[in-house]
């Protein structure tokens, strides 16, 4: 799986695709990063459809105390059902958002909750519901 980041305005969307659908055909995925962070918006994300929503970590990071944020993040989880994609949560530094985001249907996470970037990957995350 590779990311489609938010810091790029891509000029040409078709040849874009053509790249994605060209990886796609040889079994790769392809994440739209930071969705509603610098140039991947919502039009973007319909452009390109990837197999993976990451909701900018604005949107995430203290989703179960604010209101504004509850909104946008079960927003973008039904459209990106809707897609037929996975919706991923990034920013998820407690276990209070965690929760939150399960029960709202996420289907992945990453955050500091999970580990800080280290030399070595992790082996195993215990699930808080296991």
């Amino acid at each position: 799986m590779f990311e489609v980041i938010e810091t790029e305005d891509v000029q040409d969307i078709e040849h874009l695709k053509n790249i994605l659908n060209y990886y796609r055909s040889y079994g790769f995925k392809y994440a739209l990063d930071d969705i509603g962070v610098g140039y991947n918006t919502l039009k973007r994300l319909l452009e390109v459809e990837p197999d993976v929503v990451k909701l900018a970590f604005e949107f995430t990071n203290g989703v179960s105390k604010n209101e504004k944020q509850k909104k946008v993040a079960q927003e973008m989880l039904a459209i990106t059902h809707k897609m037929g994609a996975q919706a991923l949560a990034e920013g998820v530094e407690t276990e209070e958002d965690l929760k939150f985001l399960i029960e709202m249907g996420y289907d992945l996470f990453q955050g500091y909750y999970f580990a800080k970037p280290q030399p070595t990957s992790v082996e195993e995350i215990h699930s808080i519901y296991a």
